[in-house]
């Protein structure tokens, strides 16, 4: 978790969640009263901004804290979950939550679920949340959405706020920590980013931020970047009559000047 980049608001929440099922189980071992504890949560932020990896490594985290079993991440959307009547819809919903028990429901895009008013959408809700009790100690559950999709969700169902205590806040990535997202991207793939091709990449991620793209891009913008470099790079190599390994995997001011974005 510390090592992802930026999410310094989710780290300290995710920080304080662990932290408490660690005295939990300290005081369950020497047979003092412990405070019965939910770990459903709310993922909150713009597209692109880590919801995902974070939810995966919570349940990765409360399996080895023996909250739940496997750890397992199974991710669903309104089409997985909604049926062509009300019977189908409950029992897609309970076949899902049983092929995640042990470990975590993510539900991406939550709010799709009822912002068109159709009622199947509000039978998946109620048939989670007359599970989430049932199942308690073998299922996290996580709706994902931004900060006024997740609000309008809990404005028209209300009794989710009694059975996800938690909101996790994910915040948009500031530029320096796309350039970063970028550059270790690009290490993983086996590049290389020369200091040219940093500072272009850098302007880029400052321009697209004030012009108010980033929102609904994040780490997105910083992939699809340096994919675009990348096919630059090449193009650009196959003009080299025997280029060396550090021309293969280095990326340089052209290659990311001449993206379109």
């Amino acid at each position: 978790m510390n090592s992802l980049v930026g999410l310094d608001k989710v780290k300290e929440s995710v920080f304080k969640l662990i932290s408490g099922s660690k005295i939990a189980q300290l005081k369950r071992e020497r047979g003092l009263h412990v405070i019965e504890r939910n770990y459903n949560a709310f993922l909150v932020g713009n597209p692109g901004t880590g919801k995902t990896t974070v939810a995966k490594l919570i349940s990765q985290m409360l399996k080895e804290l023996g909250i739940i079993e496997k750890g397992h991440l199974i991710e669903v959307t309104r089409a997985d979950l909604i049926g062509g009547y009300p019977e189908q819809t409950i029992s897609q919903t309970e076949n899902i939550i049983k092929d995640s028990l042990g470990g975590t429901l993510f539900i991406e895009d939550a709010n799709s679920l009822i912002k068109d008013g159709n009622e199947n959408g509000f039978t998946v809700l109620d048939t989670i949340i007359r599970l989430v009790d049932q199942y308690r100690h073998k299922l996290i559950i996580f709706f994902e959405g931004s900060f006024s999709e997740i609000n309008y969700l809990i404005n028209v169902y209300p009794l989710l706020k009694e059975k996800i205590p938690h909101q996790f806040e994910f915040e948009n990535y500031s530029p320096r920590e796309l350039l970063t997202i970028a550059a270790e991207i690009a290490d993983n793939l086996g590049y290389i980013l020369d200091e040219g091709a940093l500072q272009v990449l850098l302007e880029i991620f400052v321009e697209l931020n004030e012009r108010g793209e980033l929102t609904n891009l994040n780490s997105k913008a910083a992939k699809t970047i340096l994919y675009k470099s990348i096919t630059n790079q090449e193009q650009r190599i196959l003009g080299i009559l025997n280029p060396s390994d550090v021309d293969l995997k280095t990326i340089i001011l052209e290659d990311v000047q001449s993206v379109n974005y």
